[in-house]
């Protein structure tokens, strides 16, 4: 990460951009924010790089991320799908009108973490019957699905895109054996979105 941004900040980037993060610390969300507007100085001299690792620090998988004075973890907690916090700040800070905003979203994929409707025996403990991975991952893409509904009810259809392959199988964050298989999906799913994107892109240059 740090040999791609080197030292650049987040005052460097030539776009509006939000990485979001969690607060561990003090319980909060956190969002960087590159220097868009005169009231963002918090994050000006924040390296690029270190916002990422901060914004990626998944539970189990790395270690906190510490960016002075904060303690901070993967964004995913609270915003597995930020797609409803860009919208919400473009329509605040940016006091941009709904019809005015093109949104692509991109997901990582959903596994197939559900639970079987026949399953009806007594074993629903935390360990034995909900299990803690199918458990979180499910809690995940239920956040994502709840941000994409919502902003799915506040945008037109042809001022949203979001491409999010489904799996009839699990995808550990942790099973570099996936990659390839994750890539060939992700291609796919970019191949059948092309004309679209490419027409969103186009509304926004008009917009």
């Amino acid at each position: 990460m740090h040999k791609e941004f080197g030292d650049n900040t987040l005052s460097d980037t030539k776009t509006r951009l939000l990485i979001p993060s969690t607060d561990i610390g003090n319980g909060q969300v956190h969002v960087f924010k590159s220097s868009y507007s005169d009231e963002f100085t918090r994050d000006s001299n924040i390296r690029i790089a270190d916002a990422v690792l901060a914004s990626c620090a998944a539970p189990k998988y790395f270690d906190p991320a510490f960016v002075d004075p904060y303690l901070l973890a993967d964004g995913g907690l609270w915003a597995n799908n930020p797609s409803l916090v860009a919208v919400t700040e473009a329509m605040t800070r940016l006091s941009s009108s709904l019809d005015s905003i093109q949104l692509l979203s991109i997901g990582t994929g959903i596994g197939n973490n559900y639970y079987p409707v026949n399953k009806r025996n007594n074993m629903w403990g935390f360990l034995t019957g909900w299990g803690i991975k199918s458990f979180i991952e499910m809690l995940l893409n239920l956040q994502s699905a709840n941000a994409h509904n919502t902003v799915g009810l506040l945008l037109n259809e042809d001022q949203l895109i979001r491409i999010n392959f489904e799996s009839d199988r699990a995808l550990p964050l942790d099973d570099p054996s996936m990659l390839a298989d994750l890539k060939s999906r992700a291609d796919c799913d970019f191949t059948k979105a092309s004309d679209r994107i490419k027409q969103l892109l186009r509304n926004s240059d008009e917009a």
